[in-house]
């Protein structure tokens, strides 16, 4: 029961941010061409990408280690190292990024305040994960929906329809989510409390012992969401930044719903599945919540694909009725995330980062091989 209610509140907070999120589409899509949704996409694939690992991964142990000190020094460490990293992207890469071509290259000028807000926010949502106080995670997921959807379309309605605003739109929602994190942890767990060093040598002593999370967890990481965001990252320059953005809207809406369902599933389970484990009980809660995700599933996304290009249309106007096309050929990948997403966490439990890794590489590889033969023959 308890893990139902977690799901439950995640589900309830990601399920209205989702919402949000599809309601300003249609408004958004009117205002703003699909150049600039390419744009967009871009962005938030090379930031999502990097936000993966800017803390190290540490963030992850946090639910699972047994002592509340050592959890509170790993936000402390993992907070600490993405801030670090954040600032050095910024000294380093905004001016470089800032003269590049095509233009999906210059939206990286804005990805160093992205990955300063993701070091202060991801740690911080571990922790609210590990006391299960999972109504705060779902009300930042709100505000950051909110907080996007109001900053891209008030930029529009004010003439402001090119991707930069976009782009903008997107980091005033991470203020928000982060925002609403902040608040919620400013008795128990504030700010000055998460950043700053360890001490030398306990640092060190941290870092070696959890040294498989940035090892393997945060490259097999990366590599499984460099294998779903290579159509992102690739098409802009291969096929333009249009193409990309009539292929960024449809999966955009399943990812949504693989984040409503598999990703607040994802989290409520792993500590549910860390328990699981140690009672030696981890393949049947495995099996039972991805044949549960599977069944929830099937029959309303075949119908969904049935009607898609018509349904583009209507709500997005005609010159986004491609993107009904690529909603169809993109739901073998929605059930295949929605089904297993929640259940790839076990590597961590059982200690098989590398065999992690290796796998997610050669998803990748597949991922990107398949891009470049399109690219060819196009």
């Amino acid at each position: 029961m308890k893990l139902a209610s977690s799901i439950a509140t995640l589900l309830a907070g990601t399920g209205l941010a989702q919402v949000i999120t599809i309601a300003a589409l249609p408004v958004l899509t009117r205002l703003c061409a699909p150049d600039a949704f390419g744009v967009l996409a871009f962005f938030g694939a090379v930031a999502m990408l990097a936000g993966l690992v800017v803390t190290g991964r540490y963030e992850l142990a946090v639910p699972i280690v047994e002592s509340e000190v050592e959890a509170h020094r790993l936000v402390r460490l993992a907070t600490t190292i993405g801030l670090t990293v954040a600032v050095a992207v910024g000294l380093a890469g905004t001016g470089f990024f800032a003269t590049r071509e095509p233009a999906a290259m210059r939206s990286l000028v804005w990805l160093a305040p992205s990955l300063l807000l993701t070091s202060l926010y991801q740690p911080l949502s571990y922790w609210f994960t590990r006391t299960s106080r999972f109504r705060a995670v779902s009300v930042s997921r709100v505000l950051q929906s909110v907080g996007t959807a109001a900053a891209q379309i008030a930029a529009g309605a004010a003439g402001f329809v090119d991707a930069r605003a976009l782009v903008l739109g997107a980091l005033a929602g991470q203020v928000a989510a982060t925002a609403g994190l902040e608040v919620a942890a400013a008795k128990d767990l504030p700010l000055r409390e998460r950043v700053g060093p360890l001490g030398h040598g306990r640092s060190r002593a941290l870092a070696r012992e959890h040294r498989g999370f940035p090892q393997f967890t945060a490259a097999a990481g990366f590599l499984q969401l460099a294998a779903e965001q290579a159509p992102l990252l690739i098409i802009p320059f291969a096929f333009g930044s249009a193409l990309a953005g009539t292929y960024a809207l449809p999966a955009r809406l399943l990812a949504a719903a693989v984040s409503l369902l598999s990703g607040s599933a994802a989290q409520a389970f792993y500590p549910e599945a860390a328990r699981e484990h140690r009672a030696r009980s981890l393949a049947p809660a495995c099996r039972a919540m991805h044949e549960s995700l599977l069944r929830f599933a099937l029959v309303p996304i075949a119908v969904a694909a049935v009607v898609a290009p018509e349904a583009a249309a209507l709500a997005f106007g005609d010159e986004w009725r491609e993107s009904g096309q690529w909603f169809r050929l993109l739901v073998p990948w929605f059930v295949a995330s929605l089904s297993f997403g929640p259940i790839a966490q076990v590597w961590l439990l059982l200690g098989r980062q590398r065999d992690a890794l290796a796998w997610h590489a050669v998803v990748l590889g597949a991922s990107v091989a398949a891009l470049a033969v399109g690219a060819r023959t196009m």
